[in-house]
């Protein structure tokens, strides 16, 4: 059951650019994503961003970079911060704060923190 709710919440992509467009982007042919988000939708909790070279001759493409999402890519939604303190405020606790990474927690507190501080004003 818990893969089928984090299916629900992924994106899966694949460009293309060798197949579709004759060539490559800055040297890569194919660039794969894959993000899983959080319940809440307020962060991308996982998932990658392959870039593979063209193959050559027979032999298969190769990655030239992978990155994963909550460790070298951190993306939040921009309105996290205001959802953030809205909970708080109605004092409930976000659950999908819980077994996040820290570079994602870092992110998440700096958004809330800027809630708070627009608040203030």
């Amino acid at each position: 059951r818990g893969e089928a709710l984090e299916e629900s919440r992924c994106f899966s992509a694949e460009v293309d650019y060798l197949r579709h467009y004759g060539s490559t982007w800055q040297g890569v042919a194919t660039v794969t994503y894959r993000m899983v988000f959080d319940p809440e939708f307020l962060y991308i909790q996982s998932g990658s961003v392959k870039c593979l070279n063209p193959a050559a001759g027979t032999a298969p493409a190769a990655v030239a970079e992978e990155k994963h999402f909550g460790q070298d890519l951190v993306y939040i939604n921009a309105d996290a911060g205001r959802y953030l303190r809205s909970q708080a405020d109605h004092g409930r606790a976000c659950p999908t704060l819980q077994n996040v990474s820290p570079q994602i927690q870092r992110s998440l507190q700096e958004a809330l923190d800027a809630a708070n501080e627009r608040n203030d004003r």
